[in-house]
């Protein structure tokens, strides 16, 4: 994230990643921290709280993208589009480990 006292900028590390548009192999992870990140920014805290959570429980539930997945360690490799939904279908959970996947 890019803040000024003008204008602040707020995108994913690895950018737009072009070359999986469209074929559900992306990790929308750095996105939508991001998007949490800008939530913070304009007050909304309590919203970008429950995104993270939603995500870090999805991590903790072991659903991973293909970048995130190994095989034989109990995880389920989910597309792009699957991963967002089981995202969105937690929100309002709270991960009982204090930090998913590090973070």
């Amino acid at each position: 994230a890019f803040v000024s006292a003008r204008f602040a900028l707020f995108e994913p590390a690895h950018g737009a990643m072009p070359e999986l548009a469209g074929k559900n192999k992306g990790n929308p992870s750095a996105m939508l921290l991001a998007a949490t990140a800008m939530l913070e920014h304009i007050g909304e805290n309590d919203t970008a709280a429950a995104i993270r959570d939603a995500w870090r429980q999805t991590l903790e539930d072991g659903r991973v993208t293909a970048d995130l997945y190994q095989w034989g360690k109990g995880l389920k490799k989910l597309g792009t589009r699957e991963f967002a939904e089981a995202v969105a279908g937690r929100m309002g959970k709270i991960p009982s480990r204090a930090s998913a996947a590090g973070v």
